[in-house]
């Protein structure tokens, strides 16, 4: 989706501006893993904190959740099941991609860098893991490689990527599931959905009555970008489509949800389009249609 190319290439440094063949390689290594490996069993559970909880942690009461927390302290493994590569502690913010039938996570997040990790591109046993803040967030078990590296004010950073089962994030920074919620609630005015759209900081598309095919003209689109693990070129992970009257229409969704009534229409590349208001059946396939042709247009 160009606009949303460009509004992620402008707020996240084109994606680092340090995309290179070995992240590429590491992507499509990972992925291929989610295809080979075998499902996890419930011996593969890897909570260490004990219970999950569905409301907002007092941590974050005032403050954006904005996005995947860890649950922790957490272990970080090379494979579904496989080997501990790092620990994460309480509520570090990852970046995500669902494997296995939603079970376990890959995940990734930026550290900083000492200079002969940037030198090695690697994180040795044993090294403190410092988030951009200066706070110490985990812990290398294993050596860890190193990509995208990058400047972060007087340092650099670079990102680490591993996989945690979903009982490792905490359920209520899992934007898919507290929108589920809020649907299964009957929570459908824009103002039901201030806070969600505050904790996840979501962006308001600003429509050009120039740009071809943009298939929403008409309704007022909030959005959130995938994550780099899952697609490079940054499209939608979730829109929210309001009406005039601020009802919501239909949600736009890259990742699997299954809210208890509303119905779910397959369009390409992963995307999925939910209606939420009583539409027209002529309605929905223009909808549907539009939608098609324009993420068929995206770079």
């Amino acid at each position: 989706m160009n606009f949303i190319l460009e509004g992620y290439l402008k707020g996240q440094k084109a994606t680092k501006n340090y995309l290179n063949t070995k992240i590429l390689l590491s992507c499509f290594i990972l992925s291929f893993l989610n295809n080979t490996l075998s499902l996890a069993t419930d011996e593969g559970k890897e909570i260490i904190s004990s219970d999950i909880e569905d409301h907002v942690d007092p941590v974050f009461q005032g403050e954006p959740i904005l996005g995947e927390r860890i649950d922790g302290p957490a272990n970080m493994r090379d494979t579904i099941n496989g080997k501990i590569l790092f620990t994460l502690e309480d509520n570090v913010l990852v970046e995500t991609a669902p494997i296995r039938n939603n079970q376990w996570f890959e995940a990734g997040l930026f550290v900083r860098l000492t200079s002969q990790q940037v030198e090695e591109e690697k994180i040795l046993p044993g090294a403190d893991l410092i988030s951009g803040d200066k706070k110490v967030i985990g812990k290398a078990l294993d050596t860890l490689n190193v990509y995208l590296i990058d400047e972060n004010g007087d340092g650099k950073e670079g990102l680490i990527i591993a996989y945690t089962y979903i009982d490792n994030i905490k359920r209520f920074t899992i934007p898919e599931i507290a929108l589920i919620q809020m649907l299964n609630q009957n929570r459908l005015k824009f103002s039901d959905f201030e806070s969600f759209l505050f904790n996840f900081k979501f962006k308001e598309y600003e429509y050009d009555d120039h740009l071809v095919n943009y298939p929403f003209s008409g309704l007022r689109e909030y959005f959130i970008y995938q994550s780099i693990l899952e697609d490079l070129s940054a499209r939608d992970r979730i829109s929210l489509l309001f009406d005039n009257n601020e009802n919501l229409v239909a949600v736009v969704h890259n990742r699997e949800m299954k809210p208890d009534k509303f119905k779910t229409y397959e369009l390409i590349r992963g995307h999925k389009l939910t209606i939420i208001e009583n539409l027209e059946q002529n309605e929905i396939k223009e909808m549907v249609d539009k939608a098609i042709k324009w993420y068929n247009s995206m770079d």
